[in-house]
């Protein structure tokens, strides 16, 4: 959790506590790979980051994370229900 340390210092946040949502895969994809769980919404979500990306490969070590999709925002309440 070295990432988690250096993005929130001073709130002492873990990213297993938040969640990161956008419609972009590449920025879920980032997110995934620090470790967190990303909620990608919609069907029209763009490019996934390519394996050679510099942010792709400083966090190649850490892909513990996740994605969830959803068709749309309006899903999120049931969904927070269940995780």
């Amino acid at each position: 959790m070295l990432y988690t340390r250096c993005l929130f210092p001073s709130f002492s946040l873990w990213l297993d506590l938040l969640l990161f949502l956008d419609d972009m895969i590449k920025y879920v994809d980032g997110w995934k790979n620090l470790g967190g769980t990303a909620i990608l919404i919609g069907d029209k979500n763009g490019r996934a980051l390519t394996a050679d990306a510099k942010s792709m490969q400083i966090t190649e070590k850490s892909k513990n994370g996740r994605v969830i999709r959803l068709k749309s925002i309006y899903e999120l309440p049931e969904l927070i229900k269940i995780i």
